[in-house]
């Protein structure tokens, strides 16, 4: 089943965005399925609990940079399952808030949909009820109603804020588990075919070059080419040939799982080029699973 859901991390990141928009609204289509909305939000009570709604959601989703450490100990597949029923009980809630502000608006629930459009969703937030009686609010004369609707307003709009800002931080953030997304990144591997491989692990490592990885060696830079993944080193001028057997040594080190042993069983080729710093090559190495299984 992990095998399965890993899949989910191969999709680009417009395609998930879609996907994730789609749970939220095909909560809110089992919401006005299976709820019975007779409340009536008036539009301070329907800011706040949509704001409630959201920054609920959005603590929810920080369960996504957990999903390495889930798969540590076989439970990514429940952590999706459970992160995929967050989407769905924050769409039917913004459809029984929404609802219940339309009923406010005009008897009926039948405009909650407008939550689900942008722009048109500000008719849920800004339109004047038709009646005032039913309204859920805060008793207590004029005074008492505009400081609680002024706290309401203040409260939702700092909790639609740290929402927004809880959304960007985790979209940036790393995967929890450091040394401990071992498996997650074997599923990864996986999944992806060795093009896929090589040319994420191109693009992440470039970000980072130069390296030195000793007095003499700097890792100078990577491309990817289809199957084949091509890594160059620049070491020092007076360096004219490299020590015999390191060939053996490079294989130890590329060909375990957790580097690059998966892309080399289905066939990946890692080159690697030791020059100066004029470009001339010293010496190359081609490493395939034939290394592997030396």
């Amino acid at each position: 089943m992990d095998e399965f859901t890993i899949k989910l991390f191969l999709l680009d990141e417009f395609t998930l965005q879609i996907a994730g928009f789609g749970l939220i609204v095909l909560g809110a289509v089992l919401g006005a399925v299976f709820l019975t909305v007779k409340r009536s939000f008036r539009r301070v009570h329907y800011l706040w609990w949509i704001a409630t709604a959201t920054i609920v959601f959005s603590l929810s989703q920080i369960g996504w940079l957990t999903v390495g450490i889930a798969a540590e100990v076989g439970m990514m597949t429940p952590m999706v399952i459970l992160l995929i029923i967050s989407s769905l009980m924050f769409g039917m809630a913004v459809y029984y808030c929404s609802a219940a502000r339309a009923i406010n608006i005009n008897g009926s629930p039948r405009m909650a949909w407008l939550a689900f459009v942008p722009l048109a969703n500000l008719w849920l937030l800004l339109k004047a009820p038709q009646e005032e009686q039913g309204v859920m609010g805060v008793s207590g004369g004029p005074k008492v109603s505009k400081l609680s609707n002024t706290i309401l307003i203040l409260g939702a709009l700092f909790l639609v804020l740290m929402s927004r800002y809880i959304d960007a931080q985790t979209a940036k953030a790393d995967l929890v588990g450091g040394e401990r997304l071992t498996t997650f990144l074997q599923l990864l591997a996986s999944a992806r075919t060795v093009e896929q491989s090589f040319a994420v692990e191109a693009e992440v490592t470039r970000e980072e070059l130069p390296i030195q990885l000793d007095e003499d060696t700097v890792f100078q830079s990577i491309a990817a080419d289809g199957r084949r993944l091509r890594m160059v080193f620049a070491i020092p001028d007076d360096i004219t040939s490299l020590e015999v057997g390191i060939e053996n040594w490079l294989a130890q080190d590329y060909c375990p799982n957790e580097r690059f042993g998966i892309e080399l069983r289905k066939g990946g080729v890692i080159i690697l080029s030791y020059q100066h710093a004029n470009g001339t090559v010293v010496q190359e190495y081609e490493i395939t699973v034939d290394n592997c299984s030396a």
